[in-house]
């Protein structure tokens, strides 16, 4: 906030943006972290590949953006990786993946809301109004779900809300400073993340067709995203973070 002009950073003429920001993002982090207690971590991350997918689409109707056969295409092709790691015909689709997809609809919901509020928004405003109402949110189910950590688990919960609260910052400034196709591409390395953490930690490593399944899908999204670099999809030309 000091970073931005103080308190000043706060004011906003556009609550309704931040409530829908906050209502899907909530969504969101809800939703992903019920997915995580149902499948492997590598698992997840290759559904939460599709998030791209859906911002494509739900870009039309929220930010006005045309979106070309080209991109439609690639959109079609991400959701046969999807089919690929679904396995229809040979498994019944399981309530896990369908919380995971649901988990990255919600977060493609997500980036379009950042999007739109870093058009007049500061990242401290963005970031404080977010965090301050899942605060609240979060406190009003305590009496119901409360029960004391452990030690080990304090630590956790800390470290969790250091490192998210520095991530939703770094997050909120790239967007302003570049655009989605520039950014984006980066979410792909969580998978490698994803698939050394979760063989290192629990264990667990996704099954040869949810790779090859997500590999699909990543195509699918970085094709989308250099199409509109080739493009030049028009977008709203944002004011530079002030340093102060």
């Amino acid at each position: 906030m000091r970073r931005t002009g103080g308190w000043q950073a706060l004011r906003t003429k556009r609550p309704g943006a931040h409530i829908f920001r906050v209502v899907v993002g909530g969504f969101a982090l809800f939703i992903g972290f019920y997915a995580l207690t149902l499948m492997p971590l590598a698992d997840y991350f290759a559904f939460t590949y599709t998030a791209p997918l859906f911002a494509t689409m739900l870009s039309i109707p929220i930010l006005g953006e045309r979106v070309g056969i080209r991109r439609w295409s690639a959109v079609a092709v991400g959701f046969v990786g999807v089919l690929i790691m679904l396995r229809p015909g040979v498994q019944s689709f399981d309530t896990a993946s369908l919380v995971a997809l649901a988990a990255a609809f919600t977060y493609a919901l997500a980036i379009i809301a950042v999007r739109n509020l870093a058009r007049t928004e500061s990242s401290a405003a963005a970031v404080f109004y977010f965090t301050v109402a899942g605060l609240v949110l979060a406190g009003a189910v305590l009496p119901f779900e409360w029960r004391n950590p452990t030690t080990e688990e304090w630590a956790l919960l800390l470290g969790i809300g250091l490192v998210s609260g520095v991530g939703q910052i770094l997050m909120t400034d790239a967007y302003r400073l570049a655009p989605p196709a520039v950014i984006a591409p980066f979410d792909y390395t969580s998978m490698i993340w994803a698939l050394i953490f979760g063989y290192a930690l629990f264990g667990s490593f996704p099954e040869p067709i949810v790779l090859a399944g997500a590999a699909v899908v990543i195509a699918s999204g970085v094709y989308i995203l250099y199409r509109e670099t080739v493009r030049g999809v028009e977008r709203p030309k944002l004011a530079p973070t002030p340093l102060k």
